[in-house]
């Protein structure tokens, strides 16, 4: 046995992966795009990974019969990362910006992924928690963000959940309780947020869980509040429900 093979063997993920950089036994072909970007696959692994796939691939189906599919609505460099994790468990939220995160996140939910979308979700939060979490200079402890930046937080981790139903409500509140725990949420950043944002009930409604569970232990200028209630779902001109001590 060459030495090759036996690295191959020793590593499954990266064997994997090499599969799909190889056309040699790809059994079934996905057109991504516009341009119909041709993705040589294989069927046992998109299955295993994507209820989407393992429906269309069924033999009832013409695509199931052809080894062939289009998904013209999708982008092909989306579609890239999407492979990347089926055949090699490989996503890094910090490799890309805010937009494709986002993209990525619902192309996941069009092919029926779960468990990308978790692994999204989980990271969003971890990283959110790490921005959030960083020393004061000081030395008194934890400090959120400027109002400005803490605002495009929430638009940004919001964007990504824009399109989410409550189907995805312990993935969305995932990641508003990782903003829950630093942020302070002022009637101004919630009107902002509102205002912005319009349409992400789901994404109102876990926040607002998470500000009911969490005490948020600083404001900007270092001292300590607690909430006594939840934000009052689509109402910020009526407050938040903080007393400060």
């Amino acid at each position: 046995m060459d030495k090759k093979r036996s690295t191959a063997q020793q590593e499954p993920g990266k064997a994997l992966f090499r599969l799909q950089q190889n056309a040699k036994f790809s059994d079934f072909t996905v057109f991504v795009g516009p341009e119909n970007q041709e993705f040589k696959l294989h069927r046992i692994i998109l299955a295993s990974r994507s209820h989407f796939f393992e429906t269309a691939m069924d033999d009832k189906y013409q695509e199931g019969v052809t080894g062939k599919l289009a998904l013209p609505e999708i982008d092909a460099n989306i579609f890239q990362v999407i492979i990347e994790w089926m055949y090699n468990d490989s996503f890094t939220q910090k490799s890309h910006s805010w937009g494709e995160i986002s993209e990525i996140y619902k192309t996941a939910d069009y092919l029926q992924m779960p468990h990308l979308k978790t692994e999204i979700s989980t990271q969003i939060a971890e990283n959110t928690r790490n921005i959030l979490c960083q020393d004061r200079s000081d030395g008194r402890g934890k400090s959120p963000l400027s109002e400005e930046d803490s605002l495009q937080l929430i638009f940004n981790v919001a964007s990504v959940f824009s399109n989410s139903g409550v189907y995805d409500w312990v993935n969305v509140q995932r990641c508003t309780d990782a903003l829950a725990t630093e942020i302070f949420f002022s009637k101004e950043i919630m009107q902002e947020f509102v205002a912005k944002f319009p349409d992400t009930s789901v994404f109102l409604a876990t926040l607002s869980v998470s500000l009911s569970q969490e005490i948020s232990p600083y404001r900007n200028d270092g001292s300590r509040f607690t909430r006594t209630k939840p934000f009052p779902l689509g109402y910020p001109d009526k407050g938040a429900g903080i007393i400060y001590v």
